[in-house]
């Protein structure tokens, strides 16, 4: 990973641990469900999405899938944290200098890898990364990061809510 991803990286996670810290004290006692970075195809663009157990139940009898489709979730994530992070990505993009949108891609995927493994995030709340309007390619790598963030059930009910059985990772 080259330096500018790894600051990428850092500036990523520092922002998720932000938007965690309000999740908190939004949402209180209520279960974090999943929790998104959300982009576009040519990665220049970043905000979080979120919604928490109850804002799920309270939907899914109408929408079964609806804590899986993390374009649908509209809780407040502390998106301001990311917007730093959004101007840097952009720049990363326009500027085209070292850095692909599969790096910039990885970089948020390791960034919530980080968070999870210093334990930010319950182990069953959804953590994903993808565009907003997902080309196959993205769908590709969504797939892949939730295969690599969450349970093997979590990204079996994630990739069955959204027709992503195909683009399973094999051999996890």
């Amino acid at each position: 990973m080259t330096n500018i991803h790894e600051k990428l990286r850092k500036s990523t996670a520092a922002a998720i641990r932000k938007a965690h810290a309000d999740m908190c004290t939004e949402f209180g006692s209520d279960h974090i469900h999943g929790f998104a970075l959300c982009t576009d195809d040519d990665v220049m663009t970043l905000f979080s999405a979120a919604c928490t157990r109850s804002w799920v139940e309270e939907r899914e009898a109408d929408y079964d899938a609806i804590g899986y489709i993390y374009t649908e979730w509209d809780q407040d994530s502390g998106d301001r944290h990311f917007n730093a992070v959004s101007r840097t990505v952009a720049k990363m993009a326009r500027d085209e200098e070292g850095s692909t949108p599969e790096q910039r891609f990885e970089a948020f995927v390791l960034a919530l890898e980080d968070c999870r493994n210093e334990g930010l995030f319950h182990q069953d709340t959804l953590l994903c990364c993808g565009s907003t309007d997902p080309s196959e390619e993205m769908e590709m790598l969504a797939m892949r990061a939730v295969d690599r963030l969450n349970s093997i059930a979590t990204a079996d009910l994630f990739a069955k809510h959204l027709g992503y059985e195909e683009l399973r990772t094999h051999g996890r």
